[in-house]
């Protein structure tokens, strides 16, 4: 069973920590996913975080654009 989407929110800043005009946004992803479990019913877990951070730059690239 495949996942059908990540629960993504995003958090818009305005400035840096000392006070400076820098634009730029944090997004928080959900560590948890449903996937079917040993008799096909769906179940939750958490993410495989190691293969979320292998692909962070094609995902902030995604983001992005």
């Amino acid at each position: 069973m495949k996942t059908p989407a990540l629960v993504v929110t995003a958090f818009r800043h305005f400035d840096n920590r000392e006070g400076f005009s820098l634009l730029h946004d944090h997004c928080l992803v959900l560590n948890r996913v449903q996937c079917g479990g040993d008799d096909g019913e769906p179940v939750w877990g958490a993410l495989d975080a190691h293969r979320l951070c292998r692909h962070v730059v094609a995902a902030g690239t995604l983001y992005t654009s």
